[in-house]
């Protein structure tokens, strides 16, 4: 499955595409006082694939920071966990 969210940046906002690398794993378990809750055991894993800036024309992805990078990955595991449970 493709994932994809925008970013904002100084100078404009980027579509960012990613994949799927190896899927998240967990289970539910029962607590007394908080009833079920999902416990990740493993998170999935993302490659960020492709860029492009508003116009659709596409940008290195070596433009991308460390720290965007983490956010973008970030954004794709929330939506996976979102998608699955």
């Amino acid at each position: 499955m493709d994932y994809e969210t925008n970013i904002r940046r100084h100078d404009g906002e980027y579509t960012v595409y990613g994949e799927l690398w190896d899927d998240g794993m967990g289970f539910w378990d029962k607590w007394g006082d908080t009833g079920y809750t999902f416990e990740v055991q493993h998170e999935p894993e993302f490659s960020v694939t492709e860029l492009y800036n508003k116009d659709g024309k596409p940008v290195p992805l070596t433009t991308l920071t460390p720290k965007e990078i983490l956010v973008i990955i970030d954004i794709f595991t929330q939506d996976y966990w979102d998608h699955i449970l």
